[in-house]
């Protein structure tokens, strides 16, 4: 789906990725293991090779984000991005289920990370609050994981939220991520995005908001 001239987004298994083009390609997020080829398929169904991906940007180290990084590296060569505190969890180093309070989650988490044990990959940029990449800057959104970031696009006035979003916006209401390591922190998170002058929100999970978006998000917040 075309967002704007230069962001597409890439419908996957149950959420979604996005793609950036200009002279490369810039991958926000990739989606659960077994996405990579869906993902070079759309970039060659927009006329562009899979070679010109140079940059994979996660969000957080959720498996259905992370999920085919490693796949897609090996397959283009791209770089991997994600936030300092991310970036041992995305390595394997620490297990993704440690910090969750939720039992569901936790258990869930455990699982998948023994069922893609090899989904795991090495990190080769790591951001921080405020670092600007590829004229994205880096907003620390810290809450459903401690390294979650979002990214904005000052140029197309669209925010990149991950999962800092819940899914059930628009509903006017909070229920607590049951993956989520700090609930406080993700509404902090929010009310920090909220000072951003942007059109566009585009969450990897939930809603997107195309239009008046935060003007939208306001009434959430």
């Amino acid at each position: 789906m075309k967002i704007t001239n230069r962001i597409y987004a890439i419908n996957l298994f149950i959420n979604r990725a996005y793609l950036i083009v200009g002279d490369k390609l810039i991958l926000i997020d990739s989606g659960f293991p077994g996405s990579a080829h869906r993902i070079i398929k759309f970039i060659r169904s927009i006329g562009r090779n899979e070679k010109e991906l140079k940059l994979i940007i996660l969000t957080h180290y959720h498996i259905d984000h992370k999920g085919s990084a490693r796949k897609l590296k090996s397959l283009t060569g791209a770089k991997i991005a994600a936030h300092v505190l991310d970036a041992p969890y995305i390595e394997g180093k620490i297990g993704a289920f440690r910090k969750v309070k939720n039992p569901f989650g936790q258990f869930f988490l455990f699982i998948a990370e023994i069922l893609f044990l090899y989904e795991r990959v090495k990190v080769d940029i790591l951001l921080k609050d405020g670092d600007e990449i590829n004229h994205l800057k880096v907003i620390h959104t810290p809450g459903h994981t401690m390294g979650s970031i979002s990214l904005y696009d000052s140029i197309e006035k669209v925010i990149f939220s991950g999962d800092t979003m819940p899914p059930q916006l628009g509903k006017m209401g909070w229920s607590r991520n049951p993956y989520s390591v700090n609930s406080k922190m993700e509404k902090e998170s929010l009310k920090k995005l909220m000072k951003l002058d942007f059109e566009k929100f585009l969450p990897t999970d939930g809603k997107m908001v195309l239009k008046d978006a935060k003007r939208v998000l306001s009434q959430f917040v």
